[in-house]
């Protein structure tokens, strides 16, 4: 470190990170609406499907038309904890080591942070929950984090591993 000829002592310090704005940044930085099928594929794909089903759907909801897109696949799906961690969370990929797999950095699924909401029910061999969040992109948008919500709940039959149920607003889309 320079000598200070005064003697002043050198502080060390731990830069902050406005967490709700990073969030925000990153599912913004997904311009084309497009990026949410792309991104639910590499997801499928990782978690080593074998079946992807994609359905798009326009319904009413509270008064507003809605594009409401649903994603099924048969993959391994998430444990309990990988559901608030790596997909609710930031940066927290579980890809980053292995060369055969898409994800690497934790961001990706930040792209479904721009629905009005979000559902996931998920399975693995030995457990199963589900997760959602109400207006994600309003709450990042106010410079609040969004506040997922998440329960474990019983298995359901086999081959059906994972569901997100993205409703999205229709202006978002091209």
């Amino acid at each position: 470190m320079p000598e200070d000829p005064n003697g002043t002592q050198w502080e060390k310090f731990e830069p902050q990170v406005d967490v709700s704005s990073e969030f925000r940044e990153i599912a913004g930085d997904f311009g084309d609406p497009l990026e949410i099928v792309r991104e639910a594929i590499s997801n499928a794909f990782d978690a080593q499907a074998t079946e992807i089903k994609i359905l798009f759907e326009v319904r009413q909801i509270r008064g507003n038309t809605r594009l409401v897109i649903v994603f099924e696949d048969n993959g391994n799906g998430m444990t309990f904890e990988s559901s608030k961690g790596p997909f609710w969370g930031l940066g927290q990929s579980t890809s980053r080591e292995d060369p055969n797999k898409i994800g690497e950095k934790g961001h990706g699924t930040k792209i479904f942070l721009r629905s009005e909401h979000v559902y996931v029910k998920t399975q693995t061999q030995d457990e199963a929950c589900e997760s959602y969040c109400e207006r994600p992109w309003e709450s990042l948008g106010s410079n609040q984090m969004h506040r997922p919500s998440i329960r474990k709940m019983e298995r359901w039959k086999e081959g059906k591993r994972g569901k997100r149920d993205f409703n999205r607003n229709t202006r978002l889309q091209r």
